[in-house]
């Protein structure tokens, strides 16, 4: 992290006593009026999350947990947030990217970052000065995209038990 620029700053000692103070309590109340803004947001945010967590009708309830598959969400009595996130999945599994986008900023990531389905980024292959070594070389995967054939995935060592255990 860079240094703080601090020229032509001054020191409170340095400075009169009624201006240093003036600008200390500037300070100060900018300092409340954003902790109570920030108090608040909380209130707000606490607010809309018990609301959403309600169930979208009267009668038997089906709390997340219990739901066995998309169909449950879809048709059963949920809670309002999931009422909400079906047509959004719904969406998504339609084809539409511009959704899946806000689903996974809903889910906390933020789109295009490497790594994100559990896919590990693609390295591009090493310059032609620095021969790449078989450990880190792409050129199956260069091969792969060109052909359009299937990656074989390399033989299993041991028996299906030995592998789980």
């Amino acid at each position: 992290m860079s240094k703080r620029n601090t020229a032509g700053l001054r020191s409170f000692s340095t400075m009169p006593a009624e201006r240093a103070r003036a600008i200390q309590s500037a300070g100060g109340r900018a300092a409340a009026q954003k902790r109570r803004e920030a108090r608040e947001a909380a209130l707000v945010k606490d607010a809309v999350l018990s609301v959403l967590s309600l169930p979208a009708r009267r009668g038997k309830f089906m709390a997340s947990a219990e739901l066995d598959c998309f169909e449950d969400a879809v048709s059963g009595n949920t809670t309002l947030m999931v009422k909400m996130l079906v047509p959004l999945i719904q969406a998504v599994m339609g084809g539409d990217i511009e959704a899946l986008f806000l689903l996974l900023r809903v889910l906390g990531q933020e789109p295009g970052t490497p790594g994100q389905f559990g896919i590990n980024p693609y390295l591009p292959p090493a310059s032609a000065a620095d021969a790449p070594s078989e450990a880190n070389s792409h050129e199956d995967i260069h091969i792969h995209l060109l052909r359009g054939e299937k990656p074989t995935a390399p033989p299993c060592v041991g028996t299906e038990e030995e592998q789980h255990a």
